[in-house]
């Protein structure tokens, strides 16, 4: 399995000012979520290429394609020298894809004449920070470049047994990469990833399958040589070879002018119906390649163990008649013309024509790039997926996006927090508002009667009443209890006799009696005199006065006695409650 080892280089490789600012980038918006699904676009000198796939279950399929021509003089040599013809073409691609519109993200390939790649290998005991450190001396050894100007990316892949970690190194200058993210985001396009187009193109046509494979992208000025193996590249060469080089070989072998020499090139090619002097003139020219592909083949055997059985044909130019022919022939290995539809195997939608699937069949090599990062583009997290020459800024944006989203999180809960907290003490608030109006609203009635004149009354009156227990209470402190003495003279009432009164008079100040006046009326004289014996021999009663005129009546007599009484101890009583208005 492939690891994807992301490289910045910061610590170790100085950063130009021109490197800085293309790593300050502009677009550096925070993302949180993960790139789910982008488009695969593919500029060249002469052509823009672009494809959508979409994954249906276990199928791919196509979504969306299209692919419009450059005018020349718009891109030279894989310099943007017209940014405003690039816009107005990028226009025209996104505005008749068929049969779909494209997203906005994109996986983009930047030309391979610009760019430098090398493997290296390390032992498996180097980490990702030795692995980077190692690399800052080793490039500028083999490669003719300046690490501070360039942007730089690697890939690791471990070998079969395990034994070793090939590392595919690929760099870019800043200001190329500074020119097509000018140009793409005034189109409207977010890049995602700056992709290697010969390692697209590999993902299009090899896949991962496990046996080495030499795949050779024959461009218009330059020529890509890879061995590719289990999804890995092992080996990388570029050649200053292409098909502008086969069309000057057969303009100067025929004395004819670029025009038609190129349509002696697609029309016989390599064939047996090409002129044998122009033939040999084509092949001197394609000598340089021959040799790379048996030193490649060669230094993969002796490395690995393994040959290289197989030769994939890609580029627009690969489809030079007879060039597979020729190849295997003097290689000695199987040669054959790649088909970016069928490794995977992507279905087309039903939406398209019978003219539309012609024509994408018989363009199929021009596609194969674009294929290539569509299938980078279908993958969740494609900017993880491979080489990614965006500026480091940008390419934190798409990589960190995690941390962003537990940030974000964390932020959300935090605000969330704060909010449910808020809105608890509105809600206590709210409550003890109701609950301080409920209580005015039930105090009302009692303000308003505390207020009334009537109120006032009662409170006079409860406050006289108040006064007069106080007194008594203060009184009982003092005296003794008359309570007994009542309760004997009530049970020495005989039948006959009535009693209408009883008044008790107790002087202030101590004392050792106090006075009991009675008033009733009896039957009969006889049944008064019987009473008045019964109240003198009561206890405590010291003397009564009775006045003759209790006899004067036989019948019906109304009578009056007064009695002296002692005063006895009273035990202690509770004092009586006041009175509250």
């Amino acid at each position: 399995m492939n690891l994807r080892l992301f490289s910045r280089l910061k610590k170790s490789v100085p950063v130009s000012p021109a490197a800085a600012g293309a790593q300050t980038d502009a677009v550096t918006r925070v993302r949180v979520w993960p790139v789910v699904h982008a488009f695969g676009l593919d500029i060249s000198d002469t052509s823009i290429e672009a494809m959508e796939c979409e994954h249906q279950g276990t199928t791919l399929r196509l979504r969306s394609y299209n692919r419009v021509l450059l005018e020349k003089g718009v891109i030279v040599d894989g310099e943007i020298t017209d940014p405003d013809r690039l816009q107005v073409a990028l226009d025209e691609l996104r505005a008749s894809a068929r049969p779909a519109s494209f997203p906005h993200a994109a996986v983009v390939s930047l030309p391979e004449s610009r760019m430098y790649m090398h493997t290296f290998e390390f032992p498996t005991s180097f980490t990702v920070k030795q692995i980077r450190s190692a690399i800052t001396f080793e490039v500028e050894g083999v490669l003719p470049i300046r690490l501070e100007e360039m942007i730089t990316d690697f890939v690791v892949h471990r070998s079969r047994d395990g034994s070793q970690q090939h590392v595919l190194f690929a760099a870019v200058p800043v200001r190329l990469v500074e020119q097509y993210m000018q140009a793409l985001d005034r189109a409207g396009i977010e890049v995602v990833a700056f992709d290697a187009e010969a390692v697209a193109t590999a993902r299009a046509l090899v896949g991962a399958r496990s046996e080495p494979v030499l795949l050779i992208d024959i461009g218009g000025q330059r020529t890509t040589l890879l061995v590719v193996e289990r999804g890995g590249v092992h080996g990388a060469v570029t050649l200053p070879l292409g098909g502008i080089s086969v069309t000057e070989a057969i303009a100067r072998a025929a004395r004819l002018g670029n025009e038609e020499a190129e349509v002696i090139k697609m029309r016989s090619g390599l064939t047996d119906q090409t002129p044998v002097e122009v033939r040999a003139s084509v092949e001197e020219q394609l000598k340089p390649l021959v040799h790379e592909i048996q030193q490649l083949s060669r230094a993969h055997q002796a490395h690995f163990g393994r040959t290289v059985q197989e030769i994939i044909l890609a580029g627009g130019s690969a489809l030079l008649p007879g060039l597979d022919v020729y190849l295997a022939r003097v290689a000695e290995r199987q040669v054959r013309v790649g088909d970016p539809f069928s490794v995977p195997s992507v279905q087309f939608p039903k939406t398209l024509s019978p003219e539309d699937i012609e024509w994408l069949q018989r363009g199929r090599l021009f596609f194969s790039t674009s294929v290539g990062l569509a299938l980078r583009g279908t993958l969740r997290g494609s900017p993880e997926r491979g080489v990614n020459l965006l500026p480091r800024a940008r390419r934190a944006r798409y990589l960190l996006w995690r941390e962003n989203l537990t940030l974000t999180v964390l932020a959300l809960l935090t605000v969330a927090a704060w909010t449910f907290l808020f809105l608890m003490l509105g809600i206590s608030l709210l409550r003890a508002e109701f609950a301080s109006r409920r209580l005015q609203a039930e105090a009302k009635p009692i303000r308003d009667a505390l207020a009334s004149a009537r109120f006032s009354s009662a409170s006079e009156q409860a406050s006289t009443v108040n006064q007069e227990i106080s007194l008594i209470s203060a009184f009982s402190a003092e005296q003794a209890d008359i309570l007994p003495t009542a309760e004997r003279i009530r049970a020495a009432i005989p039948l006959g006799i009535r009693l209408v009164g009883v008044l008790v008079e107790i002087a202030p100040g101590p004392q050792s009696s106090y006075r009991v006046r009675l008033r009733g009326v009896a039957d009969t004289r006889e049944q008064f005199l019987e009473f008045e014996q019964k109240i003198r021999h009561l206890p405590g009663v010291q003397s009564v006065e009775s006045p003759l005129t209790n006899l004067d009546r036989p019948l019906a007599a109304p009578f009056a006695l007064t009695l002296a009484v002692s005063l006895l101890p009273s035990p202690p009583s509770p004092s009586p409650s006041p009175v509250i208005p």
